[in-house]
């Protein structure tokens, strides 16, 4: 009935979501595990149909590369995402979201980002489960029991990272390794566990415009946004979209054997275009999902 692309093709069901978690980005959370589950079991297309009506859904999938394929005589418009008819895009942080979770070309421009356990626990919540080699149920992994503070960054493809870095700029595209530092307990530790595209860049003055910025992406609460804002250092925004997690998850040793780092990272650190070459090779086809398998 449809005109869609390649042989292989999944249809994506829709369901309403509770006024108790609206708000909360759990429809992102499902985007992101059904564009997930599509390109790592090789699906060439997927679409969903909706009706005019569904202005919040529609302005969501389109973001993420959904086109309009169709449209019934009942006013049922058909929605389609393909990896097949790929284009190239110049602008790399919109190739990275309209062709979500494939990565984009290489880029030069790369950062290693250190960032505390208890913080990765609520900006990359499912890292403890992959170093386990757990699995975590969808309701799980959006965290349905969490408060709607939590659950909000935990959620979403996009999200962002608040620091007080002396660094001046860092370009849209760019892609951010995070790199869990020294943990205490038992979870990762010293380690590269997620890969992001940077959307945006900012510095802010107030905590107006701070909260503006980091609106429903952020994993700190307001009072810490405060304590960072009050610091000697400008405070910055990085807004950036989550590709996927490293599996496995490279360890210090092995950063620093290939000549990625030369220590323990205690700053954002600009990653040349050789240890970048080096850092991709690494992580080839290890970007949970976000890579196509060979």
């Amino acid at each position: 009935m449809w005109p869609l692309a390649g042989q292989k093709i999944l249809k994506i069901c829709t369901f309403k979501i509770s006024e108790k978690y609206r708000g909360g980005r759990l429809g992102e959370q499902f985007v992101r595990q059904i564009l997930w589950y599509a390109y790592e079991n090789r699906y060439e297309s997927i679409y969903l149909t909706v009706f005019a009506k569904q202005d919040s859904l529609i302005s969501l999938i389109t973001y993420y590369g959904f086109r309009e394929v169709g449209r019934s005589a009942n006013g049922e418009i058909c929605f389609e995402k393909e990896w097949v008819n790929g284009k190239i895009i110049a602008d790399r942080f919109l190739a990275a979201r309209s062709d979500y979770p494939r990565l984009p070309e290489f880029s030069s421009d790369a950062f290693l980002i250190p960032i505390k356990y208890a913080f990765t626990q609520r900006l990359f919540p499912e890292i403890d489960s992959l170093s386990h080699k757990g699995q975590l149920s969808l309701f799980h992994a959006v965290g349905i029991d969490s408060d709607r503070e939590t659950l909000i960054p935990s959620t979403s493809i996009r999200k962002a990272y608040v620091c007080n870095a002396a660094m001046d700029s860092i370009a849209s595209g760019s892609d951010l390794y995070f790199y869990q530092t020294v943990c205490e307990n038992e979870g990762v530790s010293q380690r590269l566990v997620a890969h992001g595209i940077v959307d945006d860049y900012i510095t802010v003055p107030n905590i107006e415009s701070l909260v503006a910025a980091t609106a429903k992406r952020t994993v700190y609460s307001s009072s810490e946004l405060l304590t960072i804002l009050q610091r000697k250092n400008p405070t910055r925004v990085i807004r950036f979209i989550h590709m996927g997690y490293l599996t496995p998850l490279i360890n210090l040793e092995t950063l620093k054997s290939q000549e990625i780092v030369k220590g323990h990272p205690q700053s954002i650190l600009r990653v040349n275009a050789v240890a970048h070459a080096k850092l991709r090779e690494l992580t080839q086809n290890t970007v949970r999902i976000s890579r196509r398998p060979a």
